[in-house]
């Protein structure tokens, strides 16, 4: 403590041992999320290419596919790593995998593979071989939503769509997940039918046991950020605008692509009190504008902010009267 006290300015040990022992924190983390981007593909020579999904287009078509992982806390979104999926029939193609510049070390992955960090070292003790000695088979969650009563079902908003608020109908339940024929460890079942919707949506969390109903249903819709996480990348950063074929230049491209989002972000989140509706592609287009200009002060850029707010809400507008 008397170290960072000498170091951070306006303090001493006493408001530092105040801070990290008896302070209330803000403590509304956000949340992780793996998920995979299709980028379509002419030919057999770009590094990992195949006939294989691509959600893009909707169906199985010639592509590369990306795994990315984001960080998503209420609406906002940002993406942080990546990994190219290479499929398994070129781990055996030497010759593409030299004329693409895929490592010789690397060993196929499938995309989950690729989001879960393996075991570095030796140290830890190796798993054993369990046995179950309850008799009990699993219970699939399709058919454990048929025995649920009236009171464990919670009506819960989830966030605001372009149109409406989203609000669902929630059951969570804390059980054990069947890992490798093994009781695996006990965290949260989320049950959840979005109102409107026909389908019923499961999910497992390890959420701490005190985490509330209402935040529990937030982040179990929050893949919706990161699916817009891709798109704003996609629209504003050029994520699938690229003509490289290597494995290098993919992650070099990819990269920078983070980098300029996360630039995008910042400067939306600068200007925010100023501009509550400002978008990154406002952002984005705002320094298409002004880039070429040596000198650019905040009253031309709020400016440029308010008009492109008035257009869109004359559109806005005039949707809802075509709309009626």
């Amino acid at each position: 403590m008397v170290e960072m006290s000498k170091t951070v300015p306006d303090c001493n040990n006493q408001s530092i041992q105040h801070f990290i022992s008896n302070s209330l924190w803000d403590q509304e983390f956000g949340s992780l999320h793996l998920d995979e981007s299709g980028f379509p593909k002419q030919g057999e020579n770009s590094a990992g290419v195949n006939r294989q999904y691509c959600g893009r287009l909707g169906k199985i078509d010639n592509c590369q596919v990306g795994v990315f992982l984001g960080y998503v806390n209420d609406s906002k979104r940002v993406l942080f790593d990546k990994r190219l999926y290479i499929p398994k029939d070129w781990m055996n193609d030497t010759v593409r995998k030299k004329k693409c510049g895929i490592p010789d070390d690397l060993i196929f992955k499938t995309k989950a593979e690729l989001g879960i960090p393996q075991k570095n070292g030796i140290r830890g003790r190796n798993p054993t071989i369990e046995k179950v000695i309850s008799s009990d088979d699993p219970l699939r969650v399709d058919k454990l939503v048929n025995d649920l009563d009236s009171s464990q079902w919670h009506r819960v908003y989830l966030r605001d769509s372009e149109r409406k608020e989203m609000w669902c109908n929630l059951a969570c339940l804390r059980v054990y997940p069947v890992n490798d024929s093994l009781p695996g460890k006990e965290c949260w079942l989320i049950i959840r039918k979005n109102e409107g919707e026909s389908d019923t949506k499961y999910q497992f969390s390890n959420a701490s046991l005190e985490t509330s109903i209402e935040k529990l249903g937030k982040m179990s819709c929050s893949r919706y950020w990161i699916e817009r996480a891709l798109e704003d990348a996609k629209g504003d950063g050029g994520l699938a605008d690229y003509e490289v074929r290597g494995y290098i230049g993919w992650n070099h491209h990819m990269a920078m692509v983070f980098m300029a989002m996360l630039f995008l972000l910042e400067m939306q989140d600068e200007w925010k009190l100023k501009a509550p509706l400002l978008t990154l592609t406002d952002v984005r287009e705002i320094f298409e504008v002004i880039m070429p200009k040596r000198r650019v002060n905040d009253k031309e850029i709020l400016k440029l902010i308010e008009q492109k707010h008035k257009a869109r809400y004359s559109a806005k507008l005039s949707h809802h009267k075509k709309g009626r």
